[in-house]
């Protein structure tokens, strides 16, 4: 079960599909779950709301992520998950398994860690 007081996320990722993906497996734990496809859509989100986590990007199409992450350390001291998706060289089906299996596990993983350390105020 998750904490209703840590549980909003910002993913900030221009692959769409991915986003979906990755949005539809935390909302399904019971996070909620704002995805963002660019640096200056994330901190027009992010002049409105609070996020817990964030998941970023390190590519995307106006910024890389650690330039984003070093802007967002100026007003924010939110923790920040990088993502980075690396494409094996493998068929549809193997690399949908593989992401489905391991990062998927990977993923929820590093939230659940970072949500129950702030649970304990650390």
């Amino acid at each position: 079960m998750v904490n209703d007081i840590f549980n909003k996320i910002l993913i900030i990722d221009d692959d769409e599909d991915l986003a979906f993906i990755i949005s539809e497996m935390l909302e399904s734990y019971g996070y909620k779950v704002t995805c963002a496809e660019s640096g200056k859509m994330a901190f027009e989100l992010l002049e409105n709301n609070t996020y817990h986590i964030i998941l970023l990007d390190i590519n995307l199409p106006d910024a890389t992520g650690f330039e984003i992450c070093e802007e967002l350390r100026r007003t924010s001291t939110t923790p920040v998950i990088f993502a980075k998706i690396i494409k094996y060289n493998l068929e549809f089906e193997q690399t949908f398994w593989y992401y489905m299996v391991v990062e998927r596990t990977k993923v929820r993983k590093s939230v659940t860690d970072f949500i129950c350390e702030g649970d304990k105020g650390g």
